[in-house]
This record gives C-alpha cells, structure tokens and sequence, in this order.
C-alpha cells in the first residue's frame, strides 16, 4: 500500500454537513471519502492535473438530497 500524507483546509459548515451526512450513510471514515472524491476528480479529468488558465477547475459531484 502507498504511503499517505494528510490534507487539511477549511470549508463551510453547510458543506462540511453535506460531506458527514453522505460518509456517514456509505459508513466510511473522513479520509475514505475525500480519497474517493479526489481520485475521481483527477481520473475524470483525462489525466491532465494543470489547472485551467484563470486558475479555477469544477469539481463536482452528486449527493443524495
């Protein structure tokens, strides 16, 4: 297995319980799911990690209501 390495930053508190309330309903830990976002993100955007010319990149994904 890779060695892993942390990630911190902060985000709104709607999104933060967004987040919880979708890891808590698939019983995955914190790590595990922004694992899979991230990897998701980076694998569906064909390989290229450059950012866009302004700077910003979407990503997105779908939760349940």
């Amino acid at each position: 297995m890779e060695s892993t390495k942390g990630i911190t930053c902060k985000v709104e508190e709607t999104l933060h319980q967004k987040v919880t309330e979708e890891r808590e309903a698939h019983d995955m830990t914190m790590s595990d799911f922004i694992t899979k976002v991230l990897n998701f993100y980076f694998t569906n955007q064909g390989g290229n990690s450059s950012m866009s010319k302004d700077g910003k990149r979407t990503l997105a994904f779908q939760i349940d209501e």
